[in-house]
């Protein structure tokens, strides 16, 4: 009778046996189906920084403001008025309305001058010393015809002392050597004549005007 041998297995035997097929479970699952066993990254939202407010001295680019220039600074003042206008000027009082350019008659009135020395409108000016020796010195509601003494409308009797602003126009007298100028009163316009003017210049020289205008 023939001796068998019996093999007996034993505990830690089928432990290791076990370990071995849990091992093997374990790389099928972690296995991707490219056969890598690498770990894919989830790709992650970038987060932008947040905006940053300018801070004082600084526009919206991060760079620092310009300086105010002197211009921009500049307060109004009696140099530049309000809104760059002339400076304010205490007119005499007295005026008249003012005469439209069609209504001046260039043959009983006169024409007007273009460009003349006292055309710039609003610009201040006072009186020389020939308008001292005349006082009052009248100023016309219109230039006045010399056919027509009688009609004449005084618009106000001014002083030497006091200061007008020009009206802007001209008007060279028709039947006489001088010129007619309009300035702005108080409560309207009139008419002087230039040579009572502050600035006037006599073309022959100082000795050769001051004659009235025989309009």
């Amino acid at each position: 009778m023939q001796n068998i041998r019996k093999i007996t297995t034993t505990p830690l035997t089928f432990s290791a046996a076990a370990l071995l097929a849990l091992s093997a479970c374990g790389v099928e699952e972690d296995t991707e189906p490219n056969g890598e066993n690498e770990e894919i990254a989830t790709p992650t939202e970038e987060q932008e920084p947040p905006e940053q407010e300018p801070t004082e001295g600084e526009n919206g680019n991060g760079e620092e403001a310009p300086e105010p220039t002197e211009e921009e600074t500049e307060e109004p003042g009696p140099e530049n008025g309000e809104n760059g206008e002339q400076p304010d000027v205490e007119l005499p009082p007295g005026g008249a309305e003012r005469i439209a350019e069609e209504d001046i008659d260039p043959e009983t009135q006169g024409e007007l001058v273009e460009d003349g020395d006292f055309s710039d409108e609003g610009e201040p000016i006072g009186f020389n010393e020939l308008a001292a020796d005349r006082e009052p010195i009248e100023a016309f509601a219109a230039p006045p015809a010399s056919d027509a003494d009688e009609d004449r409308e005084v618009a106000a009797e001014l002083s030497a002392e006091d200061t007008v602003l020009l009206g802007g126009r001209e008007v060279l007298a028709a039947r006489a050597d001088g010129i007619w100028v309009e300035v702005e009163l108080a409560d309207g316009y009139g008419w002087v004549e230039i040579f009572v003017l502050e600035g006037y210049e006599h073309p022959d020289g100082p000795d050769g005007g001051g004659e009235p205008i025989d309009g």
